[in-house]
């Protein structure tokens, strides 16, 4: 990888990041709520998504 690729990809990373919390809101308003309710950040609850 080019130094301008990793620089390319640092800043797609961040990016991504940066809107990573608007994201997970947006799913959560549209994911059925009995799944929804049960999350609370931790590990654990993510099983109840798959």
């Amino acid at each position: 990888m080019t130094k301008e690729e990793k620089i390319e990809a640092k800043e797609i990373f961040d990016e991504w990041t940066t809107f990573i919390e608007d994201r997970v809101d947006s799913w959560a308003a549209t994911a059925p709520t009995e799944i929804v309710k049960h999350l609370d950040y931790s590990s654990e609850s993510l099983k109840d998504i798959f």
